[in-house]
Parts: C-alpha cells; structure tokens; sequence
C-alpha cells in the first residue's frame, strides 16, 4: 500500500516535470508594447517617474493613460504637450513633487 502510494506522488512529479519542460508556450509572458496611434508605432521608450505616474493618475479621468486639455484645465497645458498630440503623457507630465 505504502509502494503503491509512493509511485503514484513519483509518476505524477514526473508528469509534471515533463508538462513544464514541454509547454514552455502556455508559460510564456508576453512583453508589453507601445500603443499605435496614426498606425506609427514609437521608436523610443521613455522613463517616468512617480510623480508623473501620479499627475496622470490623478487627472486621467477617463481612464486612457494620458490627459487631455478637458481633463486638465490650466494654462501650462501646452507648455507640457510637448509633442503636441492633444495629451499630456506620462514621459511629459511634470517630474517634481508639485506635480501633484
């Protein structure tokens, strides 16, 4: 009975072992990428930090990641879209503390 037992745990490790090593797909994670806008897609990655990860937060009310002039209402709106697409992203919002 103890045998028998203790085939079963070793046949079903064994099984597991190979599932893993064998399906490496269903494991994968795939890497994130960039929005296209316009069908371009960004050739740059930018760093944020968490002061522009909370000025987004906190104005972003729709939710899109980026904050636009109805959304943030104040006249330094331009000077922070500096691509000048409509949205003030994460790599343009203010990186100080007063940022929020």
């Amino acid at each position: 009975m103890k045998k028998n037992l203790l085939n079963k745990i070793f046949l079903t490790a064994v099984i597991s072992a190979l599932l893993l090593i064998f399906s490496p797909g269903s494991f994968a994670q795939e890497t994130a990428k960039p929005d296209k806008e316009d069908g371009k897609t960004p050739d740059v990655e930018y760093e944020v930090n968490i002061n522009q990860i909370a000025f987004i937060v906190k104005y972003d009310k729709d939710g899109n990641g980026k904050v636009d002039n109805k959304e943030f209402i104040g006249k330094h709106f331009k000077n922070m879209d500096k691509n000048r697409d409509g949205f003030i992203e994460p790599h343009e919002a203010p990186e100080g503390q007063t940022a929020y």
